[in-house]
């Protein structure tokens, strides 16, 4: 249990010294809650410095650990970057709260440790391998053709034919209904409906009600398998969680001791099944011994999947408001205001900044559509040679747009996203990927960043287990291999006069080596060249991994051109000008926004939201139009200084004529 703390204003002073520009100190909000230590919730609007405010409330917490009883805290956030920053501005001041019995992790982190792990293991009898989408695809894609014992085989084409026909197969997940388990669309989806695809064709005959049955078992039998060889999609671990919960009730007591305090970051980010398994731990309808505290904005509710947030995070009785934006000025917090769903009685953004501008509306019209991001640095060379923006900002300057490329690259008449306004974008750089479609995009993309060789190291190891699955490699027990099962097989095939794991540990060390040297193609062919002797610890050759090893990865057809990368995309100054989505940006700080008005269900940001540019504040229940006014919220709210919209010169003549000209400046691209 947490002991009873009182905070001193020595406890303040020293947070502030640590955390805040010298002679800041924390206003009355930010107090309110860097002291309080029961179960609340916590609603901060954007730039509020919430993040700075549960840095302070660990920097103070760090005096007190360990806690007598043995328990620690947990900080869950919803990203690993959010994790990442807490970890790097603690280190040097919080050794005992980053280490045992303490946890800081993500959700997913959290979920998998301290119970998809442990039932994973008591439940099958070994380790879970990998939790990855795209190696959890592969692994259904791999079983998809093989026959599963105790199905005929019109019962196999039937749940193929199914499958293959609904574009189901990498979606379905498990669910607990009571004790038992059923299939359903998606991770909080409904329960799978099976019918035969096609049903509008000539003589349709749909399943009958046997053949359904069967089909659902197969779909059973064939996730199974994949969970079997130790693979799973990231859904797959709350299943897990859920029936551990469900077996073992009492698991919630042991992590409640565990875990005296619970802060959790960006809640309004977490989707129901996520959100589901904190109040089954840490709540349980207010008997739980932990004290929860539920830290976000709902306004800023965007990765919450199709759940509606109302439906999903229910505030508690305590509930404390941090209502100062920080990052805001005036100006811009009066515009973002109007954009907020959720506005409790006294909701206001109050813009603390003195360093803003009045928000700048970007007129466009077909001929000069291409115009806009250029006249939007413009304005910025504009304005830092009239000394009303800084000339080396702080924080990037960024273009968002909410939709991004068009289906196909088919263009809808009259309709914008992203790719009209700057052709060469490309959606695809934004992804990170752990899985890569040949060995040398695994080497191209291996982490240079890192003052270390693990990271590059992994990026090959990596490489080398790709090819053992596309060999079909299996483990005496039958399992893919991992990265210690395949080092372990490669140390019992060590003896006599070769030690075949040095051999392997030199020529990851070397490869290592060309690769932090920016020999790409030096290393791709040091790999090839080494495996055969590789496979051959395994008894095989290089035979359906040959088109892997062999292609080209996809920026390196021609590298005498480059390909359409992300950032930098556009200069200004020199500073490079990120092009990117109002998704990628959350919870970011930017000197400057333009956001970029597209098109969604066949309208646009202006059209779906014109009253809140117009300075009345959002009442619509459309669901479209909540959609549009979040996204507005959070790609409206990041700029320090300057904040600009891009709206097409026709919807501007047809709905904002009446504009504010106090409160906008109007420029024409």
């Amino acid at each position: 249990m947490l002991p009873v703390i009182d905070i001193s204003a020595a406890d303040y002073a020293y947070a502030e010294g640590i955390l805040l520009p010298e002679g800041c100190v924390f206003d009355q909000e930010r107090r309110n809650f860097i002291a309080d230590f029961s179960s609340l919730d916590l609603q901060a609007v954007p730039g509020s410095g919430k993040t700075t405010a549960i840095l302070a409330k660990l920097l103070i917490l760090e005096k007190h650990l360990p806690i007598h009883d043995g328990s620690g805290i947990l900080i869950i956030s919803h990203t690993n970057a959010a994790i990442d920053e807490i970890r790097a501005r603690l280190k040097h001041h919080c050794p005992k709260l980053l280490n045992y019995p303490n946890f800081l992790g993500t959700i997913q982190s959290f979920v998998d440790e301290f119970m998809a792990f442990p039932y994973f293991a008591f439940k099958f009898g070994r380790k879970i391998v990998r939790i990855d989408n795209e190696l959890y695809n592969e692994s259904i894609d791999r079983h998809f053709g093989l026959n599963i014992k105790g199905f005929t085989a019109q019962e196999q084409r039937n749940a193929r034919y199914y499958l293959t026909g609904s574009q189901s197969a990498y979606y379905y997940r498990f669910q607990c209904n009571g004790y038992s388990t059923r299939i359903t669309d998606s991770v909080n989806g409904k329960p799978v409906l099976v019918a035969k695809p096609k049903p509008n064709s000539k003589n349709y005959v749909d399943f009958s009600v046997h053949e359904k049955k069967r089909i659902r078992k197969w779909m059973t039998e064939l996730k199974l398998k994949v969970m079997n060889d130790g693979v799973l999609h990231y859904d797959d671990a709350y299943f897990l969680a859920n029936r551990y919960l469900q077996l073992y009730p009492g698991i919630k007591t042991i992590i409640q001791k565990r875990f005296s305090l619970v802060l959790v970051d960006e809640m309004q980010d977490m989707d129901k099944h996520q959100y589901d398994v904190l109040e089954q731990l840490f709540y349980e309808n207010g008997q739980s011994t932990s004290i929860y505290q539920r830290i976000g904005d709902k306004n800023q509710a965007i990765f919450n999947g199709s759940a509606k947030l109302e439906d999903i995070w229910i505030d508690r009785p305590r509930v404390l408001a941090l209502s100062g934006s920080q990052r805001l000025g005036p100006e811009i917090a009066a515009l973002v205001k109007n954009f907020a769903i959720f506005r409790p009685q006294g909701f206001t953004i109050n813009g603390l900044s003195q360093a803003g501008l009045k928000p700048h509306l970007l007129r466009y019209s077909d001929a000069t559509i291409t115009n806009v991001p250029q006249r939007f640095l413009q304005l910025i060379t504009d304005l830092q040679n009239s000394g009303e923006f800084p000339q080396n900002p702080r924080s990037p300057i960024k273009i968002v747009a909410w939709n991004t490329e068009w289906p196909d690259g088919v263009a809808q008449v009259g309709r914008v996203r992203l790719m009209d306004y700057i052709p060469q974008f490309s959606k695809s750089s934004l992804r990170p990927t752990v899985d890569h479609n040949c060995l040398e995009s695994y080497l191209e993309s291996c982490d240079l960043t890192k003052n270390s060789l693990k990271p590059v190291r992994n990026s090959i190891i990596n490489a080398l287990l790709k090819i053992l699955r596309l060999e079909g490699a299996k483990t005496s027990k039958g399992h893919r291999f991992s990265k210690q099962s395949m080092i372990d097989h490669i140390k019992l095939r060590s003896g006599g006069a070769t030690n075949h794991y040095d051999e392997f540990s030199q020529k990851i060390y070397d490869c290592s080596l060309l690769l932090v040297a920016g020999s790409v193609a030096e290393a791709c062919q040091f790999i090839k060249e080494y495996l055969t002797d590789f496979l051959q610890l395994f008894n095989l050759t290089l035979n359906q991994a040959q088109s892997f090893v062999d292609s080209p990865a996809p920026t390196a057809v021609n590298r005498a051109v480059p390909a359409p990368l992300l950032t930098p995309i556009l200069k200004i100054n020199g500073q490079n000008v990120e092009v990117t989505t109002v998704h990628a940006v959350k919870g970011q700080t930017h000197a400057a926004t333009l956001y970029l008005e597209t098109s969604y269900n066949g309208k646009h940001e202006s059209e779906y939201l014109t009253d809140q540019i117009l300075g009345i504040p959002f009442t619509d229940q459309r669901v479209r139009h909540k959609e549009c006014v979040k996204m507005a919220y959070v790609g409206l709210s990041r700029p320090e200084h300057l904040l600009c919209i891009a709206i097409h010169k026709s919807r501007f003549d047809n709905l904002l004529s009446g504009i504010n000209m106090n409160e906008w400046e109007v420029i024409d691209a």
